[in-house]
């Protein structure tokens, strides 16, 4: 009879997304492979650095947004997704949502008006709204006359319908959200633009580092991630529902928001010259 003999080992999940809370450390059952694991979620980091760790095997497995892994590819094309992350649906994309009885009819319409931005929105938001103001040959915090953050989606909704603010970003699960909780107020809202669609955040590796029986392990694992109390846990911190497997179509995603949405420039660029 072949002798068994339980596995462990330590995985880092790295990443903007992962660390927007504090510090996590899970031991057990990781809900990602059928051994047990002792786990822990590194403190925030920029994509760059995260990207550089990965590469160099110093950690295992990432947690990228999706435009962030588009910027990494650039630069490190031996990472590649292993699951992606959603909330609720695939393909993330902002609007920017007015009121219907309003005059604005395009986003130059908006210029010296109030805008508010969610807490917590995900980088989609504030990228959609930074590029418009930019082709408008401002920076967003110059285009609006004030930039307004507010304590969630609902409350910025609220205001927008009452006339508090003249415009609002959200992504489409909190549009939705809106829709189903307050329709009467969601009629009185109109799309004044959305944008392109972003690439869902993504669990990501590196080649070489585990073999397909690992990767598969881990992939199945992680998709039912949400029958486990850690995998919850996860989750609940990255404020999405599910782990799903990476569409066909997500490496063309990728490349062509990646095209749109230039990586930001690293902040001695700018100093040196200004030199």
């Amino acid at each position: 009879m072949e002798e068994t003999h339980e596995q462990t080992c330590s995985i880092v999940f790295g990443g903007v997304e992962a660390g927007r809370n504090s510090r996590v450390r899970a031991e057990g059952q990781y809900p990602c492979t059928p051994t047990p694991v002792s786990s822990e979620l590194s403190p925030p980091s920029d994509t760059e650095t995260i990207a550089e760790l990965l590469s160099e095997n110093k950690v295992q497995l990432a947690l990228f947004e999706g435009v962030e892994f588009a910027w990494a590819k650039q630069n490190y094309p031996n990472l590649h997704a292993l699951v992606i992350v959603v909330n609720e649906h695939r393909n993330r994309q902002a609007f920017l949502m007015v009121r219907q009885d309003s005059n604005i009819t395009r986003f130059s319409d908006l210029q010296g008006k109030q805008l508010t931005i969610p807490r917590r929105s995900r980088s989609h938001c504030h990228l959609f709204v930074e590029r418009l103001s930019q082709e408008n040959g401002k920076e967003t915090k110059d285009f609006f006359s004030k930039v307004i953050t507010s304590s969630n989606a609902e409350a910025a909704l609220d205001d927008l319908v009452d006339g508090g603010v003249h415009a609002v970003v959200v992504d489409r699960e909190a549009l939705n959200c809106y829709k189903r909780r307050k329709p009467g107020r969601f009629d009185r809202l109109k799309e004044l633009q959305k944008s392109e669609v972003f690439p869902d955040s993504v669990i990501a590796y590196r080649s070489g580092v585990f073999d397909e029986a690992a990767l598969n392990h881990f992939r199945e694992g992680l998709k039912k991630a949400d029958s486990t109390a850690t995998g919850r846990q996860l989750l609940i911190l990255w404020q999405m529902t599910a782990f799903e497997e990476v569409p066909a179509n997500y490496e063309r995603i990728l490349d062509g928001i990646g095209k749109v949405y230039l990586p930001p420039k690293p902040p001695g660029i700018k100093k040196e010259k200004e030199k």
